[in-house]
């Protein structure tokens, strides 16, 4: 007879509104009587749910509402010795798995301490594998705000156990509900939350089962202290925490509903990473400041299992703002936090709306990079500075629409623009300063306009657009091309709307600059740069913004005295507008740090990356991009100092960090890979030579691939690899790369470009070993001239050239040659 599976939905669901397991169980007996298949299938899912939902310490008993209940196989008793080191004083909770018990240490009987011990029973291989995760994970932590594992060790019967700190406290929304908390002491308190989580993140350890009760807020010294517990469904990122092998089967759910991230509701193999905490925090955020889960726990509780993943993965939950305006109960939400409930709904509507709704992205490429990242917006609100997170796009909302519903797309266009444009409109409604208004409707406009331009453009490489009865179908348009026609049009374009032009100007100026193509980046940022200049004034941040890139420009292009007249007026004035701390100022000064140490004025370079790595570790997280460009700068500065091994240390740790965050073979990953090599490399000996022409080789490969083979970073990457056969004394195979790379670095980057130089010194060098000195002094002329033109002669560089080429006219007899040169030595003394 085949199962009734509404009756099993009814019961199990039935069942789970039962919180104490003895009457749980009695229900399910009572409910399917002779059934015994039903049964079974009903205990089987309630018991997998139990295992998912194991609850935490929640202090005394008296306050627990699993206290009282009684377990159906009892484990430790009131009075019992553990290990002739702690005496049970009462239970505190059990779970699926195991048990929670108060305890005294035996040595100190002030001291009370949180005993987690498994069940008789339980002690299956994943059972015994999940505990000692928890166990592993809250051993290597340590953070004060999070509970420490203090002791672990076996009973007489065998059951594992462990000791951790005893949280006397409730969970964080229930905790500031009963003190009727502000938003402003909640956001203090949740900033707290997301330092302990990235702390966590930092040592490997994802929580993928945070909510409420597992952040419990206890009172030291009358101090509020947040503390995240109960690691059990903890999944080790970096190495094996345990010996036990541990596999989430297909199709197992690992989590609690409402807090769940979406790719925890995909039931395939996506790995599931630090972000599914991040959107864990953003729930527990929207809880905090709303009083309810984005989706409410009655339609989740009411729903079939896979519409449940359904909701999870796709519905977009309604901004903070939206839920507290809609809420029936908004009188008695504004009341918990001490406010009213239009100044509530003000207070949330904005910057918090979108810092939330960034932690909630569906897509998790889009979320916060770290809980840092999402504790320094948090900061940046309560400092009353700019936050980072800004309203998702209308184009974006609209590319998620269009793959949702490819066969509606084109019916509905047109319908479908005006409902978002209008979303647009609306989204700036609550802007009452009218400078603030116009603003955001200028800014909204621009947007739009811009992605409307590069939308068309970017059509063109649509076969379906191209084909027309009158024009000829372009089979191999490239990005390149597009530009150029961008380029184009874009003066025509936009004549009467200069900031939308400087706008698209300066997004085509960056796409150039990415391409390689210096020349036509700097043509569209200077344009971008004049316009904005002209239209909103020289302290406009857009305008500072262009200005920053014409500076990395001009370190690229080796027109340092340019490079620091910019990035100095850069620096001072988004210091000025931004703050001292500010992510974009951050970005000038490490610009500046660069431009000191290609100058060789390293002890400089080193003290601006030492004073800005420490914010931006603590503001932008250490997975960041530019946290990690930083660091790797320092670890070059190491190099210098001949502590190879310390920076090779250094930059394996980035390169497993930019993998993690940016996939496996990303534009940023190959320049770790590379400073590796570089590093491998001047170990000098034969097997680090040789490694480290394998990883150039392979980098070269890769570059051609993702980036072309005339892209200034490939024929970088071509440099290093003929210098490597260079050391190996591959002389003929290093000179023959060189040859032919020098009139494609000439082409692409120009005869005094940083790279060129690099690559006709070594060139030279080579000659010089292969007593081919005629060659070596025709490269050598135009290798002095080009240096003392681009780097001038105080360089170090530049008078390392010198120096080269003093060696190579003493070995040629040329003593005039070597009488000329001298006079550009500025330090005849110095042995290198």
């Amino acid at each position: 007879m085949p199962l009734d599976v509404i009756k099993i939905k009814n019961v199990f669901l039935a069942a789970l509104e039962i919180p104490r397991l003895e009457e749980r169980h009695a229900y399910v007996e009572a409910e399917c009587g002779a059934d015994i298949e039903l049964r079974d299938y009903v205990r089987g899912m309630l018991e997998a749910h139990e295992r998912h939902l194991t609850p935490v310490p929640m202090g005394s008993t008296k306050e627990d509402p699993l206290a009282n209940q009684q377990l159906i196989t009892p484990i430790l008793v009131q009075g019992m010795i553990i290990d002739g080191k702690y005496k049970i004083i009462e239970l505190i909770a059990e779970g699926g798995m195991g048990a929670v018990y108060r305890a005294n240490r035996i040595d100190d009987m002030k001291m009370e301490v949180a005993i987690k011990i498994i069940k008789p029973g339980m002690g299956s291989p994943n059972v015994l594998a999940r505990f000692n995760i928890e166990r592993q994970a809250l051993a290597i932590m340590k953070h004060e705000n999070i509970a420490r594992v203090f002791d672990a060790g076996q009973t007489v019967d065998g059951l594992p156990y462990f000791v951790m700190e005893l949280v006397k406290g409730m969970p964080i929304t229930k905790f500031c509900d009963e003190s009727k908390l502000t938003i402003k002491e909640r956001l203090e308190l949740f900033e707290k939350v997301c330092s302990a989580i990235q702390h966590a993140h930092q040592k490997g350890i994802v929580h993928r089962d945070l909510k409420p009760s597992n952040i419990m807020v206890a009172l030291y010294d009358d101090k509020a202290v947040p503390k995240v517990i109960d690691f059990g469904l903890a999944k080790a990122l970096y190495q094996p925490l345990t010996e036990d092998t541990l596999h989430t089967h297909i199709g197992t759910f690992v989590g609690t509903w409402q807090y769940t991230a979406p790719e925890q509701a995909q039931l395939n193999n996506l790995d599931i990473d630090t972000r599914a905490d991040i959107y864990s925090l953003g729930v527990v955020l929207y809880e905090l400041l709303t009083g309810s889960t984005p989706v409410d726990r009655e339609r989740i509780t009411n729903a079939a299992y896979l519409e449940v993943l359904r909701m999870i993965r796709e519905e977009e939950p309604p901004k903070p703002s939206t839920k507290i305006h809609s809420s029936a109960k908004l009188p008695r939400i504004a009341a918990l936090r001490r406010s009213e409930p239009l100044q509530l709904e003000r207070m949330v509507r904005g910057e918090l709306d979108w810092i939330v709704m960034r932690a909630l992205e569906k897509d998790r490429n889009r979320r916060f990079p770290t809980a840092n990242a999402l504790g320094a917006d948090i900061l940046r609100f309560l400092s009353g500075e700019p936050v980072e997170s800004v309203p998702v796009s209308w184009t974006y909302r609209l590319r998620k629409s269009v793959r949702k519903h490819r066969g509606l797309v084109i019916a509905a266009s047109l319908l479908l623009a005006t409902i978002i444009i209008g979303s647009v409109v609306s989204t700036i409604g609550w802007i009452t300063a009218e400078k603030e208004k116009r603003r955001a409707n200028a800014q909204t406009e621009i947007t739009v306009a811009v992605n409307d331009f590069l939308k068309e453009l970017l059509s063109e490489a649509d076969p379906a657009v191209q084909i027309k009865p009158d024009q000829a179908f372009i089979s191999n348009i490239t990005v390149k091309k597009v530009l150029d026609r961008a380029a184009e049009k874009v003066g025509t374009r936009f004549e009467r709307k200069p900031l939308t032009e400087a706008a698209v100007r300066h997004t085509i100026g960056k796409t150039y600059m990415g391409l390689g193509d210096l020349p036509n980046a700097r043509k569209q940022l200077e344009k971008a740069e004049e316009l904005r200049k002209s239209h909103s004034g020289p302290d406009d941040v857009d305008r500072l913004e262009s200005l920053y890139e014409l500076g990395w420009l001009d370190l690229l292009d080796t027109k340092f005295v340019e490079a620091e007249k910019r990035l100095k007026e850069v620096i001072e004035k988004r210091a000025a507008l931004l703050g001292e701390n500010s992510a974009p100022h951050l970005r000038s000064k490490y610009a500046w740090g660069v431009l000191c140490q290609l100058e060789g004025r390293n002890a400089e370079a080193k003290h601006v990356f030492e004073s800005i790595l420490p914010w931006q570790t603590a503001i932008l997280g250490e997975m960041n991009a530019d946290t990690l460009d930083t660091r790797a700068e320092l670890a070059d500065l190491l190099s210098q100092d001949d502590k190879i091994h310390e920076c090779l240390d250094i930059y394996r740790d980035i390169l497993l960090k930019r993998r993690q965050l940016q996939g496996k073979d990303s534009p940023d990953v190959l320049i770790s890979i590379n400073d590796i090599a570089r590093n491998t490399e001047k170990l000098q000996t034969p097997e680090s030579l040789l490694e480290s022409e394998r990883m150039y080789k392979e980098i070269v490969d890769k570059s051609i691939i993702i980036n072309g083979s005339d892209h200034p970073a490939t024929l970088g990457y071509q440099i290093n690899l003929a210098a490597n056969q260079i050391y190996q004394k591959k002389y003929d195979e290093g000179i023959r790369r060189y040859l032919k790379l020098i009139p494609a670095i000439k082409s692409v980057s120009g005869p005094m470009s940083y790279d060129c130089l690099g690559a006709m010194s070594n060139c030279a060098q080579a000659f010089m070993k292969c007593n081919r000195y005629n060659d070596a002094h025709e490269m050598t002329q135009e290798l002095i001239a080009n240096s003392l033109a681009s780097l001038g002669k105080e360089n170090d560089k530049t008078q390392l050239v010198i120096e080269n080429a003093i060696s190579l006219y003493k070995e040629m007899g040329r003593k005039d040659e070597v009488e000329k040169l001298k006079k550009f030595i500025i330090y005849p003394d110095r042995s290198k």
